[in-house]
Parts: structure tokens; sequence; C-alpha cells
């Protein structure tokens, strides 16, 4: 059997788990924010229930999974809560997307919006032969790791002039202040619940806390976090980096990796420290003890770069929507009717 099929999802990924994950080992290296456990998490905690897995096959393989919604008549999007950096979605070759109409979503459908495609691990990088339209959505950047020979001390004589003497501006003040600072790494999957726990008092003490959109550990998003690095920690892959000024947590940062990378999930720190920059401070350590470990070839924010992040990084990439249409003449009226209603709200 070749071509695509769909499986509706319970909120979980469920037997198919093990297909994910041969399959995101086969394409990306066993990425970790497309990792079954990940992915699972978020299906658990923030599917709506109406997601669907769709298949693909070539000569009875599966080469294509992906896990998409519907988004209104006729028009499905890839499952993405707030909390994926990427859209779900793995596929050996971007060309089999035009027989996803034929069968792989039920009813008729005129086109599918894939979200946060990274291109560096999508197919839909090159969108050469599919009836396809691509937006920008935000410019992330990484750290080669690997590509440094040298070491952290060749990748920081290399930044900016501006970000080492900021660097040591900040540590400075702080040891005139009277305090140290520390590195602390956990790794162990029963220290993930009270880690969790810290990170969200820290969120919800600044600005998030008043916009009421911090992690506790009660919600579902501190749940999720929680679980999300309990599951990675197990296997050695989760971790909560945090900066503490002597008795006080400073800045915490919660990241999951694989044997390739390391991946920044959620970062924040105290705000009444502003002015030792806890947040940076932690940022230059983490990076110091990646490099001295040794092992993964890149760290990879999955954020929308400021300036001030991009003097981090050696690597660059834009993340894009990519929309997906049934044929060239859906894609045309598509293309067509957004033009015109520009031209009505321009009036």
């Amino acid at each position: 059997m070749t071509g695509w099929s769909h499986v509706p999802l319970a909120r979980s990924l469920g037997s198919w788990a093990e297909a994910w994950d041969a399959l995101n080992g086969e394409l990306n290296d066993a990425h970790p924010l497309l990792d079954s456990r990940f992915v699972d998490a978020l299906l658990k905690y923030f599917a709506d229930g109406d997601e669907m897995l769709c298949v693909h096959r070539s000569a009875d393989r599966i080469d294509g999974l992906c896990i998409l919604c519907p988004k209104g008549r006729g028009v499905w999007t890839t499952f993405l809560p707030a909390q994926a950096q990427l859209a779900p979605l793995l596929l050996k070759d971007g060309a089999t997307l035009g027989t996803l109409f034929a069968g792989g979503l039920p009813g008729w459908a005129s086109m599918v919006d894939f979200m946060c495609q990274d291109p560096e691990f999508s197919p839909l990088a090159n969108l050469d032969g599919i009836p396809a339209t691509a937006m920008d959505h935000a410019l992330t950047i990484n750290i080669d790791v690997a590509g440094e020979a040298a070491g952290f001390d060749a990748y920081w004589a290399q930044r900016s002039k501006k970000l080492i003497q900021n660097i040591r501006r900040y540590a400075h003040r702080l040891e005139k202040d009277g305090g140290g600072r520390r590195l602390l790494r956990l790794t162990e999957a029963a220290q993930m619940g009270a880690a969790v726990a810290r990170y969200g008092e820290l969120e919800s003490s600044g600005w998030k806390g008043r916009e009421g959109t911090a992690i506790r550990i009660d919600n579902a998003q501190g749940e999720f976090y929680c679980e999300v690095l309990e599951r990675f920690a197990a296997s050695g892959q989760g971790a909560v980096y945090e900066c503490w000024f002597g008795d006080r947590l400073a800045a915490s940062r919660l990241v999951i990796g694989s044997p390739a990378m390391l991946v920044m999930l959620k970062t924040s720190y105290d705000e009444s420290l502003s002015e030792f920059a806890p947040g940076r401070l932690l940022l230059f350590d983490l990076i110091r003890q990646t490099f001295a470990e040794g092992g993964r070839r890149t760290i990879e924010f999955y954020t929308n770069a400021t300036p001030d992040q991009l003097a981090w990084a050696t690597g660059q990439r834009t993340i894009r929507h990519v929309t997906v249409f049934r044929n060239a003449g859906v894609r045309l009226a598509y293309e067509t009717g957004r033009r015109l209603l520009r031209r009505l709200r321009a009036r």
C-alpha cells in the first residue's frame, strides 16, 4: 500500500509512538522537539480532541507522519499549542504532500497550514513542484558547539566586544556587591518537580505573573513541563539549569536534548535582580559548561531572536509558515481573495 491514511488521536500518540520515534530518528537525528515524549505531552495537556494523525506509506513502509486538526471548512492546520516551537511533521519527501488531499484527510480539504517549519529539518524548505505559499515567522538562532575545535574560549573570543564587556561588567558588579554566583545543573528525574516549581515562582514574580500566563506547578503548563523534563531526564536528556546568588535563585532555564543538540525550552529570572543580568550570566555559564561536556553539535534556541540574542549566536535561520493547497487553482483563488481583501481594507 502506498499513499496517505488518517487515524483519529485520543490526546495521545498511543501505539504510534514507536513508529513516530523511528521516523524522527531516521530523518532528524531524534530531534527533541519532535520526540514522542514531547509530542505526547503536548497532546495530553493541550489537545482539543479532534486531532488527526496522517500517515504516509511507501510500499508498506511508513515515511510520513503529521498531526493535523480542523481549522475551518475545508482547511486544516498542524497541531501547534503555544508550548510547541515546531509543528509535529515528519516527512521524508515533501512531494508526497501532493497526494495528501486524496484520502489523507476526512472529507474535502482545500488547504493545509503547516506552521513553524524549521528549514534545517522540514521537507517543506523546498517548495518546488508543490502548490504552496510560505511566510516568514521567526528568526531563530543556534550555537555550533562541535564546529569550535578550540572550545569555549574560541567561541567567546569571536563574540562582539560589547557582549564580552557586558558579561564582564555584570559579573564584576555582582562580586563588588558582595555576592558570588554558582551554576546548579539538575538532571535527575526526581528533581524535576521541585525545579519546575521554583521556576514557576520566578516567572510568577515577574510580568508573566501579572498577566496570568506564568507557569505554576499546579497548572497545565507546569504539569506539562514537569512531565516532559521527568521523561527526558530519565534517559539523561532533560535538565534544569539554575543560577544562584548565594542562597537566592536568580535565574532558571528548562532544557531537553538529544545526542545531537541541546534545546532551550523556557527561561526566567528574578526581575528585582535585573542590574546583575542573572539570565545572561546563566546563559554564559550554561554555554561554557556545554562546550566543556562535549558530544553535542549545537545549542538550539527556537526563539524570535532580538539583536541582543543574535550576539550569542554562530548561526541563524528563518522559521516559516507554509500553506499547501489542493491544487494550483485553489492557490490562485486564495491569493486573489487575499489581494482583494487587502484592497478593501486599504480604502
